[in-house]
């Protein structure tokens, strides 16, 4: 993996270099003069092995005790931390939880390593009793016919792919626990990482192992450090499948994938348990030269007894230090809100996303970004692939932190206020540059608008090439040299780096989009609203001379509609997925108030498909119902029948796969069953009152639009293929070496989001 920026350096080779313009125009027979990028290349057959930056990575765990810190290189000596009256019986049932638990999982874990060796004995014994049957046999044979001894047969090795033709399912599956009993003890002694990504960015090989004071090794777990940070936080993660990821962008669940819980753990971004709220987390943007000098800030804001008890941080890639750590502050056991028990637990949960926000606006003046709402995703403290600093002396409560923080209810408008201006301060020297920058963002913003509708209306050749792809556009904007935003910038502000910054920036926000102005309508910063906003400037046109106030308030209004339609969209497709499984356990032949009666297990069964939160479910679950069976009542036969839909010889079928639209039937007060769409995915109709007033029209129109939000939802999943911005040519069928690294240099750079190629 590896990046090549515009002023790489010609490779040398023993022949001269054949440039990517050259190789391309070959294939393509196109002149160099229409490729936007110079990329030179080896000749064929000389190809060099591509040198690959990594960044050095050095796991380190630093332990914070008495205002004293120290590397930890294996297990400490295990402190009590801080109880009180109120947390002691919390205290005292984790512990007693986690040492049953510890010994249910070692339990189990030797029952299934000792059935998994017992089967692997028998079946070893049984084909070493089957090979040497048949070798005595062949021996016999030999001697009968007067020929020699024949030799025992090789051990023949079978081939890579064996396990991909293995039809026995206990086979399989004895498999896969044998591998995860092979991973698991291999785990337990180091964690070693090879060359490739952590957590986004390409890393040196590290290992991470503990020893003991003996010097023999240890368990290599954080968990097994004997520090109570680490053991709280792993109790904060759920224990029906964690969600997590690799980097920012994508989130797994395990129950969807075959990661194992110690697999997971590992993981660079973790979820923490929604149903519980065990945790507070502050995101630090900013650089710190150490550790000591983050802590150093962090102790102008906060006491020694509420400094967190986690910061997962990693260095620059070239200065090193500390770099937008994520600070966790756990809250005790006896001081967790769970949502299944307990009163005023709705209350509790409010003033935890209170406390939540205090925190993060108690931080402003050190980096907190008030813009990381979601905080249940984080940095993960257990993984190998992040430096951790802990902390388990205090761990304070909600009522802790509502007494010390200096507000509880801040304004979130301000705190973004005042975090922009914190951030340009951090990077400027004096008030002045302050207001400069400001200045520079907001020339960039006008400035890209302002060539957009030039270049739009005066039909720029430059801009309509460039707008043929992601990545063109995004050159013509901010290319470094040529970018139209660039050179007017510069030309405003001068070529100083609070100017390269806001360029920066303001390039990251629309390659994110991923998204070019169309022919009619201007560039949109939000791009899932962009449709909307044409049609909307299309048919009431929004003249730019108006007063400013006209022209607010109509910004106000589109986007108030633009979140309520998001909403809305969101509201449809979990609705929709409801629907959908309540439709399937009809279909097998259950009655609605069977269905309703298993409430519980259709709301499991959603959370575990990773679908719908189990909140969600129980909220909507009710309403979704009354839906259905109306719909299913409109769809089969009339209310005054009790038996199945294929019971009655009368009715007039039709095809299965045909919707009914609605208000394409009349509804008569009088019974009829010859006038009605049947819906055979329905086998019993229903015939209880429905608690809320929906008619059977109203129903099937409802349900319409659930099963359109939930086809949209699915579409937008499906994974879309990226051009990179580069020629599109068909160069997969060949066989030169110099047209493969270019594809393959292709693929690594589409990939990335500084744009290299540009």
């Amino acid at each position: 993996m590896f990046s090549i920026s515009p002023t790489a350096k010609t490779i040398v080779a023993a022949e001269p270099v054949e440039s990517s313009h050259a190789v391309l125009a070959r294939y393509a027979g196109i002149t160099a003069a229409d490729i936007p990028f110079d990329l030179p290349m080896p000749p064929p057959g000389t190809t060099p092995a591509p040198r690959i930056k990594c960044y050095k990575h050095t796991p380190t765990i630093t332990l914070i005790r008495g205002g004293r810190s120290v590397v930890v290189k294996g297990p400490v000596r295990p402190i009590a931390p801080r109880i009180t009256e109120a947390t002691a019986l919390g205290w005292k049932k984790w512990q007693e939880d986690c040492a049953v638990a510890t010994a249910k999982s070692f339990e189990r874990s030797k029952a299934r390593n000792g059935k998994i060796k017992e089967y692997f004995a028998t079946r070893r014994a049984k084909k070493d009793a089957e090979r040497e049957r048949k070798y005595v046999n062949a021996c016999e044979s030999a001697h009968k016919r007067g020929l020699p001894t024949p030799p025992r047969p090789a051990y023949k090795a079978p081939p890579d792919d064996w396990t991909l033709f293995i039809k026995d399912p206990e086979l399989r599956e004895m498999l896969s626990g044998a591998r995860t009993m092979s991973y698991n003890a291999r785990r337990r002694r180091r964690y070693e990482h090879t060359n490739w990504l952590a957590a986004g960015r390409p890393t040196e090989k590290f290992i991470e192992e503990f020893r003991r004071a003996d010097g023999s090794l240890s368990t290599a777990f954080r968990t097994a450090l004997n520090i109570t940070s680490f053991e709280l936080f792993n109790s904060a993660l759920s224990k029906h499948g964690t969600d997590y990821g690799h980097d920012k962008t994508t989130v797994y669940s395990q129950n969807l994938t075959s990661q194992t819980p110690t697999s997971v753990r590992d993981m660079e971004y973790l979820y923490v348990d929604g149903m519980r709220r065990c945790l507070f987390v502050g995101d630090l943007d900013g650089w710190w030269v150490d550790l000591d000098s983050l802590l150093a800030d962090l102790r102008r804001f906060l006491p020694p007894e509420f400094m967190p008890n986690l910061a997962a941080y990693r260095g620059h890639k070239t200065m090193g230090g500390v770099e937008n750590p994520h600070l966790i502050w756990l809250l005790p056991p006896g001081a967790r809100v769970i949502r299944e028990k307990g009163k005023n637990k709705d209350k509790q949960f409010n003033l935890h996303c209170m406390i939540q926000r205090a925190i993060v606006n108690h931080l402003i003046d050190i980096g907190a970004d008030p813009g990381h709402t979601n905080v249940g995703k984080m940095k993960n403290p257990l993984s190998p692939k992040w430096s951790v600093a802990a902390q388990d002396e205090f761990f304070p409560t909600m009522d802790d932190w509502r007494r010390f923080l200096p507000t509880i209810t801040p304004d979130l408008r301000e705190m973004k206020t005042r975090a922009k201006k914190v951030k340009a301060a951090r990077t400027a020297s004096s008030p002045a540059e302050v207001k400069l920058s400001n200045a520079i963002w907001t020339d960039g913003l006008e400035a890209r608008g302002i060539m957009i509708r030039a270049a739009q209306r005066t039909q720029d050749p430059t801009f309509v090439k460039a707008i043929k792809t992601h990545a063109g556009f995004v050159s013509w904007l901010y290319h470094p040299v040529t970018g139209v935003i660039t050179r007017r910038l510069i030309h405003l502000h001068g070529d100083t780096a609070a100017v390269r910054s806001v360029l920066h920036a303001q390039r990251e926000l629309v390659e994110e989009l991923k998204d070019t102005p169309t022919a009619i309508g201007q560039f949109c910063d939000r791009g899932r609203d962009r449709e909307r906003n044409l049609m909307a400037e299309r048919d009431d046109p929004f003249d730019y001379s108006w007063p400013k106030e006209i022209k607010d308030e109509i910004k106000k209004k589109r986007q108030r509609a633009a979140g309520t339609r998001s909403r809305w969209s969101v509201r449809d497709k979990n609705r929709g997925l409801i629907a959908e499984e309540i439709e399937r356990r009809l279909a097998t032949g259950a009655t609605i108030d069977e269905v309703i009666a298993a409430k519980a297990d259709v709301v499991r069964t959603l959370d575990s498909s990773g679908l719908v939160a189990r909140s969600t479910a129980y909220r909507l679950f009710d309403y979704v119902a009354d839906v259905v069976s109306e719909a299913a009542r409109y769809q089969a036969v009339p209310a005054v029948s009790i038996l199945p839909i294929d019971s009655h010889p009368s009715v007039d079928h039709q095809p299965s796969d045909q919707q009914l639209e609605s208000g394409a039937t009349e509804i008569s007060s009088e019974p009829s069953v010859t006038a009605m769409p049947v819906d055979h995915s329905v086998k019993n109709p229903v015939v209880r009152p429905s608690k809320r007033i929906i008619s059977p029209a109203e129903a099937v129109r409802i349900r319409k639009a659930w099963r359109e939000a939930v086809v949209a939802w699915r579409e937008s999943q499906l994974p879309v293929p990226d051009t990179g911005g580069l020629v599109e040519l068909d160069l997969t069928d060949t066989d030169d070496p110099i047209v493969c690294a270019v594809l393959k240099m292709r693929r690594y750079t589409s990939s990335r989001r500084s744009g290299y190629w540009h």
